[in-house]
């Protein structure tokens, strides 16, 4: 618990610094985005010995939601991923879900943002928490005051354990490239 009051009180610290030094317009900035994940670089190992038919399909899709505190310069706050992977074999493919913490930088007098993100993962099946870690670049293509319309690139390196049966976890780890489309609302 008091870590949760010591980075609430970082965050609102840190947006009051950097908002004062900006024309900030907004404290509360929420999102939802949706992915797609064409392609990884990823084992899945079933203790210690790789499975075959662990090529990613086109169709692992995913969708985000983020609430975050902050200015348009930078902003900090929760992520929250969902994502199917889905593989040529389908007793392979997962759901994940990730719950990040994120920190978001607009690059000055530009649309461009910059963003990183970190958290656990887990797969919806129930296995043991992995972790993920990612990177990201998105523009505002609207540039409107309120309403952000997002496209964006990123990258995500993630461990996560999938059940495999009783007693055993299958671990799926390796980095992803994902493109997505989201929508911000500031207030």
């Amino acid at each position: 618990m008091r870590w949760i009051q010591v980075w609430l009180a970082t965050v609102v610290t840190t947006a009051v610094l950097v908002g004062s030094v900006t024309d900030a317009q907004a404290v509360v900035r929420a999102g939802v985005d949706v992915r797609w994940m064409p392609v990884a670089l990823e084992d899945t190992k079933l203790e210690e010995v790789e499975l075959g038919g662990s090529q990613r399909q086109l169709e692992s899709l995913g969708a985000g939601a983020r609430l975050m505190l902050g200015f348009d310069a930078f902003a900090i706050g929760a992520k929250v991923n969902i994502a199917r992977h889905t593989f040529a074999d389908p007793d392979l493919s997962y759901t994940q879900v990730d719950t990040n913490l994120q920190a978001r930088f607009i690059l000055p007098s530009t649309r461009l943002a910059l963003y990183v993100e970190a958290g656990p993962s887990i797969a919806l099946d129930l296995a043991s928490t992995g972790y993920n870690a990612g990177i990201g670049a998105e523009v505002d293509v609207l540039g409107w005051p309120l309403v952000d319309l997002n496209l964006g690139i990123g990258a995500q390196y993630a461990r996560v354990p999938v059940n495999a049966g009783p007693g055993l976890e299958r671990i799926n780890e390796g980095l992803r490239a994902i493109v997505y489309v989201g929508f911000d609302f500031s207030m």
